[in-house]
């Protein structure tokens, strides 16, 4: 169940006792729902230090295709990325549309710009609710549906720890 609601649905299908404690919301986390390359991605706002609009991009020879660049925020340089090629996706021409959003994502080893296209809103989803994947997809460690719409959940760690991020920190 995802919900932008953080108040539970009393219209549980499993009895429950009157004055008993709802449990369902225990294990639920903040996400941060983007769009990117036509699929929605949720992140979970603990791995996400950041969400700030595009800042200048300073370009960096000999670096992968993804790697956009490096910018200054607030003083800290971060590299920023394309992870679309990184999840499958076709990597989209930044000269001619470039993403208005950076995600400062935040790992145990570091800080990196991910581009997206746009934020859809934050929200809280159920742990029980998000499944693990049929077909191995990099860096998603679950999916979970949002009315028709399949969501899937980003691994952060996997994806900063991949070693295609970690020649570039």
């Amino acid at each position: 169940m995802i919900t932008s609601d953080p108040t539970p649905d009393t219209r549980s299908p499993v009895a429950e006792e009157p004055d008993a404690p709802d449990r369902r919301w225990e294990t639920a986390k903040q996400y941060a729902l983007v769009e990117l390359a036509g699929q929605c991605l949720a992140i979970d706002i603990a791995s996400a230090a950041q969400i700030l609009e595009r800042p200048p991009v300073t370009p960096v020879p000999n670096t992968p295709d993804f790697v956009l660049g490096v910018c200054n925020v607030r003083g800290d340089i971060h590299s920023i990325v394309d992870i679309r090629p990184l999840l499958g996706f076709a990597p989209i021409d930044q000269g001619a549309h470039p993403d208005p959003i950076v995600i400062l994502l935040e790992s145990s080893r570091f800080v990196c710009g991910a581009t997206v296209e746009r934020v859809r809103e934050l929200l809280r989803i159920s742990d029980a609710h998000i499944v693990a994947p049929t077909a191995e997809i990099p860096y998603v460690s679950g999916l979970c549906r949002r009315g028709q719409e399949t969501v899937l959940v980003l691994d952060v760690e996997a994806l900063l720890g991949s070693p295609e991020m970690t020649r570039f920190q």
